[in-house]
């Protein structure tokens, strides 16, 4: 597991892993879109073959028959049917296959996205890789890159095709002809490529910038309390307002140069129609084609039209689609916190003490030592509350006792957890053997359901229950739409109170042996906070808690007490 985690990812290398595990669907789908363009060409092939037989001009003789005119001309028209047919059914095809690969791919790079950011330590999202940047890679980027996965191919195979096709077909008629339309198409690409390059270079900056504004707003919306206390609203405002003028200017630099694809696209399809009408009418006039194939050429030319005008938006998906990708690379490539230890140890439960603790040290990086030669003893189904002022370590502790902290350069001393070293367990022992609900709240701008629920499978009732035992249960149903009620970003529409409440029914729906609570009462008034108390020391008297608080009335139901000192 932690080799796939840490292992190397390339853009190529995250292409080529979704292609391996949905490589039938990719055949299908490229079958699928070539007996489509082929039926693209050779529609209008049959088209021409009317016209001459019509004008008493020679046709194949797979289409003539030995009976009248009449007689060949009906069977040339279900030919005509027959080649319809198969042209809607191949569009059917590979809609039904490439296309729904886009999608299925945006689930792809988002799951990989979460595999890897759950293990980041907290200073990587601190200081390097913020929520905002997170939430743009996960949306805007995801969206860009998943195109090429699906939609993207589904055009660049169309355009591959057609111009075989319709290359084959015009060479078989006139090379001369042939050899012009293709001189006059090769200018395109190279045009295309100029301009793709530029619009890349923007994106990328558009994107880069976009990151930015995203974790601004997320930081308007965390401090919007905060605001209004200091009546600091207005200058958040105006600061994002500043920065959404920059990023839509930005944004229309990037547009600005898509837009120069329209004029390429109409020069190559104007320059198209100068060959036709130059040199196909003029082979007609000196009998070197009919008129059927002159019909032919015209659709042909026609037909590649519209790929052409793709062309160039095709050119700039691959070039977003890869610029996202790569950036998504980025954190597939982060390395995952050197803490976690992803192929420890499984715990043994059978032991009496819980957590023992022995001459444990702890040092910032500005050489505050926070925890001194602390030791600490906690059995079976205990319950050890802590109390202190700010700055005693309380947080910290709770950091150690989680597992989430066992950093060798700021910490010494031996920590163990069912008498084995914390830092030898395997890091998803931990997460399902210890639930913590820290001090500052986080909810997703999801459903009340799905922010108790998360990646479990929870029942409406069991669901129920737990919002029962945080006594918030009733609040929820009077809600508009109850559990399912959606809440703002962070839990922006409910009080810090309701908040605490959430996020604690959360940690116990995951049924935790260890439960360690980091002062997350303090928004509750005493009278909700006496019957959670009283609903946890009732429902949990086989857990084990340890209890951070502010007041002394919260650890009542506590077994020991420790007072922290500064």
């Amino acid at each position: 597991m932690l080799t796939n985690l840490n292992k190397k990812h390339t853009p190529f290398s995250v292409y080529w892993t979704f292609f391996k595990s949905k490589w039938y669907i990719y055949i299908l789908g490229v079958c699928s879109i070539a007996v489509t363009s082929s039926m693209q060409v050779y529609v209008p092939r049959l088209m021409g073959h009317a016209v001459d037989l019509l004008s008493n001009h020679p046709i194949p003789n797979y289409l003539n028959t030995d009976g009248s005119k009449l007689e060949t001309y009906k069977k040339l028209f279900l030919f005509f049917v027959l080649a319809n047919i198969v042209l809607m059914l191949g569009r059917v095809s590979w809609r039904l296959t490439f296309a729904r690969l886009t999608p299925k791919a945006g689930a792809y790079l988002r799951k990989k996205i979460w595999k890897k950011a759950v293990y980041f330590s907290q200073d990587k999202i601190d200081k390097e890789i913020s929520i905002g940047e997170l939430m743009n890679i996960s949306t805007s980027d995801v969206n860009a890159a998943r195109f090429i996965f699906g939609f993207t191919l589904v055009s660049t195979f169309d355009i591959i095709f057609l111009l075989t096709f319709s290359t084959i077909t015009l060479y078989s008629i006139n090379p001369e002809i042939t050899f012009y339309v293709l001189l006059t198409l090769s200018i395109i690409p190279i045009l295309l490529y100029q301009l793709a390059k530029q619009e890349s270079t923007k994106f990328n900056v558009s994107q880069d910038f976009l990151s930015k504004f995203n974790d601004l707003c997320s930081q308007v919306v965390s401090t919007i309390r905060l605001q209004r206390l200091t009546s600091t609203g207005f200058f958040w405002i105006k600061k994002l307002y500043d920065s959404a003028a920059s990023y839509r200017e930005k944004w229309l630099e990037v547009a600005n140069t898509s837009i120069k694809y329209y004029p390429i696209m109409g020069v190559a399809t104007m320059l198209c129609n100068v060959v036709l009408f130059v040199f196909g009418i003029y082979k007609v006039f000196k009998n070197e084609i009919t008129i059927g194939e002159f019909v032919v050429i015209q659709s042909c030319i026609y037909v590649l039209q519209d790929p052409i005008m793709e062309l160039g938006f095709i050119i700039s998906e691959w070039q977003k689609g890869l610029t996202s990708l790569r950036r998504l690379t980025d954190i597939y490539n982060e390395p995952i916190d050197e803490n976690m230890n992803l192929e420890g140890k499984t715990i043994k439960e059978n032991i009496k003490t819980v957590y023992e603790l022995t001459n444990v040290n702890y040092t910032y990086d500005n050489n505050l030592k926070i925890l001194k030669n602390f030791n600490l003893s906690v059995d079976k189904g205990k319950r050890v509350g802590i109390l202190g002022p700010i700055g005693t370590g309380k947080s910290t502790l709770m950091k150690i006792l989680s597992g989430l902290d066992t950093s060798t350069i700021r910490m010494n001393g031996s920590i163990k957890i069912f008498n084995q070293s914390i830092k030898e367990c395997d890091h998803y022992e931990l997460r399902k053997l210890i639930a913590v609900v820290p001090q500052k709240t986080f909810l997703f701008a999801d459903t009340i359901a799905n922010n108790i629920s998360m990646n479990s499978e929870l029942s409406e009732v069991e669901i129920l229950h737990y919002l029962d035992l945080a006594c918030i249960k009733e609040e929820v149903l009077n809600m508009v739409h109850g559990i399912h009620t959606p809440l703002g970003e962070g839990g922006i529409n409910l009080s810090g109170g309701q908040k605490q409440r959430i996020t604690l029914a959360r940690a116990l729906s995951k049924k935790p042996k260890i439960l360690l609570l980091d002062d997350c009462l303090s928004a509750v008034d005493t009278i909700t906070e006496e019957r959670i108390l009283q609903k946890i020391d009732h429902h949990l008297k086989n857990t084990t808690i340890i209890w951070v608080a502010h007041r002394k009335s919260t650890l009542k139901y506590c077994h020991e007490i420790l007072e922290f000192q500064l």
